[in-house]
């Protein structure tokens, strides 16, 4: 049942072409303005910065310049014959008008980053559909409107106030402006992840989530897929391509409105026409037979993105805890359990390696219990030969490590977690508390190095239990929609 709900709302249009948006040759800004308070000049000036002044053409009929480059009155002034992207930040209610201006210009890629559509129905949504239609009889792509644009490195083109981009694997895509604004701050300055591509894409008028997963299937940058999703315009399309991506790539996606009140909320929020599928559904379909990594929250997106880039796939599902506390190592083992993640115990040569370093009164097991030894030692030695011991051997496919930053463990050096995930390419984990400057200080250490850090011990085996999932998948044979129906 679950599965012939989905396959109700199944199209399947051919994949599309989107460097007129992400590769433009010529851009043209329709709102350019002049004063630096409107989002038209931050646009203007978020492109001068990331692409640069040549064939860039304000539209402004009140203004000679702005920024420094020339503007024109109208579109049909600028000299190009052809524009590959005009970017629209004016009132909806002109918005028809100036893609009359778009299709005698012969232009590629329309990006609106106004809003007044089919978000806040009425005339607006009346509006929406014209350019659905005009999109449909042109082939001119639109993109948006209510979106904030995207940032890459190399093209910025949002109102957002951008200062950089740090470059890396990370591509998102939102159905909200809130993906370009404080998720991706956050993103890149609290967990120091590296974006590709950021896709604001508002109420998907005409580009949507295929479009955008179609680029990062082919993008060989983008590593790391995250999708925030209030309705699925194209479900057929959705599943085979994510299909096809997840052998390559993870794609992380939290779908909303799969509530009554979160279908509600998404209509006033995009105009999203939710689907009827549950979360439940969504899962049995998108996660269990398209790879898809399903979650619930921005936190788990965050925490998942990390773990994907920085962390190598774990290969089975056996879990190696160090811990400075014997507590901490009770309620990880009770956790793994609940995860599906076994803790075996250490095999006989790795219990040698550790008695090296262990007091001769406390046996080394696993979760190992360091503290007496880091007391004996200091943290580094007992940890790197903690660390050779497991990770050298088949018995353990994945680490926890527990530290506080109290006095016993102040040597601890978090660089050395990065080293050790690349000598054994098998991922590590780490749950830091304690005193609150030094653990905040290791974990940026830590995370600037490649290791990963998360909020607490359940938060870390989730991670690693879905990590498995998404490698046991990419192992097995697709199914077609219609042989799970």
């Amino acid at each position: 049942m679950a599965q012939n709900i989905f396959y109700y709302y199944f199209q399947t249009p051919s994949m599309s072409d989107l460097s007129m948006f992400f590769e433009p040759k010529s851009i043209a800004v329709v709102g350019a303005s002049t004063n630096p308070k409107k989002g038209g000049h931050n646009i203007l000036k978020n492109i001068i910065k990331s692409w640069g002044k040549e064939r860039l053409y304000p539209i402004n009929p009140k203004a000679d310049e702005v920024l420094g480059v020339k503007a024109y009155p109208s579109l049909l002034d600028v000299p190009e014959e052809q524009i590959d992207l005009v970017i629209i930040y004016i009132n909806a209610k002109y918005v028809l008008d100036i893609l009359k201006q778009c299709e005698k210009k012969k232009v590629r890629g329309v990006l609106i980053e106004s809003a007044g559509f089919a978000e806040v129905g009425g005339e607006g949504k009346k509006i929406q559909e014209e350019m659905e239609r005009f999109a449909k009889r042109t082939g001119i792509r639109i993109w948006g409107g209510n979106c904030m644009g995207y940032i890459m490195d190399g093209l910025i083109t949002t109102f957002l106030d951008i200062k950089e981009v740090p470059v890396g694997g990370l591509s998102l895509v939102g159905q909200s402006g809130y993906f370009s604004g404080a998720i991706y701050e956050y993103v890149v300055t609290e967990r120091k992840l590296g974006i590709r591509k950021a896709c604001s894409i508002g109420n998907k008028t005409d580009v949507d989530e295929n479009d955008m997963l179609g680029d990062f299937l082919k993008d060989d940058k983008t590593e790391v897929i995250v999708l925030y999703l209030e309705s699925f315009k194209d479900g057929r399309r959705f599943y085979e391509l994510s299909k096809e991506v997840s052998k390559k790539k993870p794609v992380i996606c939290l779908p909303g409105a799969t509530s009554e009140a979160g279908k509600t909320a998404a209509a006033s929020h995009t105009g999203a026409i939710a689907g009827s599928a549950s979360f439940e559904i969504l899962e049995s379909i998108l996660g269990k037979q398209a790879g898809v990594v399903l979650i619930r929250d921005f936190e788990e997106m965050f925490d998942l993105a990390e773990g994907f880039l920085r962390l190598p796939l774990p290969k089975g599902n056996n879990l190696g805890i160090i811990t400075i506390t014997g507590a901490g190592g009770v309620v990880a083992s009770d956790l793994a359990y609940q995860y599906g993640l076994k803790v075996p115990s250490l095999p006989s040569e790795v219990e040698e390696k550790l008695k090296t370093v262990y007091p001769s009164w406390m046996p080394p097991k696993n979760p190992a219990d360091s503290w007496p030894a880091f007391e004996q030692h200091g943290v580094i030695p007992v940890l790197k030969t903690e660390l050779e011991a497991m990770l050298s051997n088949d018995a353990f496919d994945m680490l926890l490590i527990i530290m506080a930053s109290i006095k016993v463990a102040l040597d601890f050096n978090p660089e050395i977690i990065g080293e050790y995930i690349k000598k054994y390419n098998k991922p590590i984990v780490m749950w830091i508390t304690g005193e609150k400057e030094v653990t905040e200080e290791w974990v940026d250490r830590l995370r600037k190095s490649g290791g990963v850090a998360y909020d607490g011990v359940e938060t870390s085996i989730k991670v690693l239990r879905k990590m498995y999932d998404y490698y046991l998948y990419t192992q097995k044979k697709d199914l077609s929609l219609e042989e799970i129906s």
